[in-house]
């Protein structure tokens, strides 16, 4: 990045979008609110397919950068003229599953620099990512792109990810692939706070729970092929209740229901059987979210899927003050220090599963998962010890719920991320290119990005060869009308994509008189690239501002 040049910040996803409470669009959110709040670049544009729906979110937006009139937001047609024309400081995607090799791949062709270009995976385990990160490895990758896990065992399951595909693949070792770093997501640490007794009090009196009541609270998905099984948990609970002289423990669970799904209706009715004090919350908004982990005592989550990747649930609980006794699995190991602020179940999974391998292929994702799952323990002694110890020790309740908020106000939250993300970005402008990397990178085709032209070569009857451009080409009736202001071109909004600004008068007054489609590209080579001309040139012959001196046939042999 050149000293002194303005820093822009670029983006062609939205970041806020309507729908259900899911780690992906909290976390975007997240990200997105804490960006702009810190508010470290010049000025911040979002490309998009739909830039209405973003405008009105921003509508009310009280950050930093909107404050001082910082953000844009476009349509996605804009980015080529800006991408072009500036330099931009970065670009970062929700998703690199979602267009990040399309972006490089543009970037690489019209950009006066080969800035970075960052994302973050929320899941990995759905088989149509195999196809997408395959698209990832590719002549034209730079090392300034990055694909930043939100886990140390994301980073491990994207590394073999692009070693497989490789291997399987038999890609040259010249062909690269994005750099992976380590990016933990943040919590909103004022949002979920400790210390709210009045809210405690007045949530546990709604719940119907006593004082002297140890509340285990678990918040996701409710779902058993989607999040985690909860029955290990009632289990866990059932064996600690059987203890001699046991805490009095309630079990609270709460999350996203699936309309249809009888896996609620299940977890009541085995709680039931087990004698267990069970509450179910369906679908809390953001408010009675915090009101749960005030009333709660211990924060639970068995998590057994591979979709899940970090576990922003566990840092909501840790920022609101709560032990968390948790799977050991995937990102949670990151976020519970085993001893300090909680408990690592430990988790046992299988070595090989060639028959699921094979069927997993067609069936329902969700019913793969649910079959990894269900062959993932979650061990169930190991988690009622971890219960009994804490529902009867308060004292250690609150010196963990302490660390974990701690630890969380230290490294976890939304600034923190921002500046850990940023510092990524300055270390990706520090790989320095040669000239000839950067050329190869420019140069570099995707072998899947086909040329459409050569693809659907047999549609049309003729193709503007040497021999059609030759040929004599003149205004037509319609065309002076046109010219002289007596009638209108109807121009559809995308044509300045590839008009890149061409004066259509010029065009045409060039050919008043006739002419060759070869002499008016040697007229016009300072208004634009050939192909800029020859789409301009070709839009006006279809809409009739042009004609052939010589009809391209004639019908007369046929009547």
């Amino acid at each position: 990045m050149r000293a002194g040049t303005k820093r822009i910040f670029g983006s062609i996803h939205p970041f806020l979008e309507n729908g259900p409470v899911l780690g992906r669009i909290v976390a975007n959110e997240g990200f997105f609110r804490a960006l702009l709040d810190i508010d470290p670049f010049d000025e911040y544009v979002f490309f998009l397919h739909a830039p209405d729906m973003l405008r009105s979110m921003l509508r009310d937006d009280t950050s930093q950068a909107s404050r001082r009139g910082a953000i844009t937001v476009a349509s996605n047609q804009e980015i080529i003229p800006r991408l072009k024309e500036q330099t931009f400081h970065c670009f970062h995607l929700a998703d690199p599953l979602c267009d990040q090799t399309s972006l490089a791949y543009v970037r690489n062709h019209i950009s006066p620099e080969l800035f970075p270009i960052t994302s973050v995976p929320h899941t990995l385990s759905y088989h149509p990512y195999v196809k997408d990160f395959l698209l990832e490895i590719w002549p034209g990758v730079s090392p300034r792109d990055a694909i930043c896990a939100t886990s140390r065992a994301a980073v491990s399951v994207l590394k073999t990810y692009f070693s497989l595909l490789r291997e399987r693949y038999a890609l040259p070792d010249s062909w690269g692939e994005p750099s992976l770093r380590l990016l933990p997501l943040g919590v909103d640490t004022d949002r979920f706070a400790p210390g709210r007794e009045h809210v405690r009090r007045a949530e546990r009196r709604t719940l119907g729970i006593g004082d002297d009541t140890v509340l285990l609270f678990a918040h996701g998905r409710i779902s058993v092929d989607d999040k985690m099984d909860l029955l290990p948990l009632l289990y866990a609970v059932h064996r600690v209740i059987l203890e001699e002289d046991p805490p009095i423990l309630h079990l609270l669970v709460s999350g996203k229901k699936r309309e249809g799904d009888r896996y609620p209706d299940v977890l009541l009715a085995q709680a039931r059987a087990l004698g267990i004090p069970f509450s179910l919350v369906t679908d809390p908004d953001a408010e009675r979210l915090c009101s749960l982990y005030a009333a709660a005592d211990i924060f639970v989550s068995p998590s057994d899927n591979l979709q899940e990747t970090f576990g922003l649930t566990i840092l909501e609980a840790q920022a609101s003050g709560l032990p968390v006794i948790a799977s050991d699995w995937d990102g949670y190991r990151d976020l519970v220090i085993n001893g300090e602020t909680g408990f690592l179940i430990p988790t046992l999974a299988p070595l090989e599963t060639p028959d699921l391998d094979i069927f997993g292929q067609i069936i329902s994702e969700n019913i793969h998962q649910l079959l990894r799952a269900e062959q993932t323990v979650v061990d169930v002694r190991s988690f009622s010890s971890a219960i009994s110890l804490l529902a009867r020790r308060p004292d250690a309740r609150r010196r963990m719920g302490m660390e974990g908020r701690k630890r969380v106000q230290e490294q976890y939250s939304w600034t923190r991320c921002i500046q850990s993300w940023l510092k990524i970005v300055d270390d990706l402008w520090n790989i320095s290119l040669s000239p000839e990397e950067e050329e190869r990178f420019r140069h570099g085709e995707h072998p899947a990005f086909l040329p459409f032209t050569k693809l659907f070569a047999g549609h049309p009857a003729q193709l503007l060869d040497q021999g059609v451009r030759s040929r004599r080409v003149r205004l037509s009736a319609r065309g002076g009308r046109v010219l002289a202001g007596k009638d209108v071109a109807v121009q559809w909004n995308a044509l300045p994509l590839l008009m890149q600004g061409l004066d259509t008068r010029k065009l045409l007054t060039l050919l008043r008189k006739g002419g060759s489609i070869d002499y008016l590209l040697s007229r016009m080579r300072g208004d634009g690239n050939e192909e800029n001309i020859l789409f301009a040139v070709l839009w006006a012959l279809k809409h009739d501002l042009l004609e052939f001196e010589d009809p391209l046939c004639s019908f007369n042999e046929y009547v």
